[in-house]
């Protein structure tokens, strides 16, 4: 098994040029069974150490992605933790069309459950250098 991956090392390895610096270390492990035409795929992923997503600092972050025969992408007990306050807690799947190709002119429907809780808005607008127009405080979010 392999240790935890370097973000920022990975993006720069695979030359992938993001918008935005993305650091800190993520351990992937995964189990394939099925067919080899249609294989399930199934990867749990946490954080080993605060990842960094531009000015953002998620002190947790991990989850569990299914790809289900190449057909649907399960995102389970996902949890985040931001050093900034507050938590997001979620779960979703998207179904994909039988031609993978075809996620680039069509948005395949997507499913998501999400909770958003103490998040503490003006820490996330100092984070970004603004002001809130009036004090909001803390926040709760849910939706499907």
């Amino acid at each position: 098994m392999a240790g935890p991956a370097d973000l920022g090392t990975l993006t720069r390895s695979f030359g992938l040029k993001l918008p935005f610096n993305l650091g800190g270390q993520m351990r992937v492990r995964g189990k394939v069974k099925g067919k080899t035409e249609r294989p399930s795929i199934t990867t749990n992923f946490e954080a080993t150490r605060p990842v960094a997503i531009d000015r953002v600092v998620l002190n947790e972050l991990r989850g569990t992605l299914e790809l289900r025969e190449m057909r649907t992408l399960f995102l389970r007990d996902f949890q985040i933790v931001a050093d900034a306050g507050g938590t997001v807690q979620g779960e979703g799947q998207i179904r994909l069309p039988a031609n993978l190709t075809d996620l680039m002119t069509n948005s395949p429907p997507i499913l998501l459950a999400i909770a958003i809780n103490g998040v503490n808005t003006e820490n996330w607008a100092r984070l970004f250098e603004t002001s809130l127009p009036l004090p909001i405080g803390m926040c709760i979010v849910t939706g499907k």
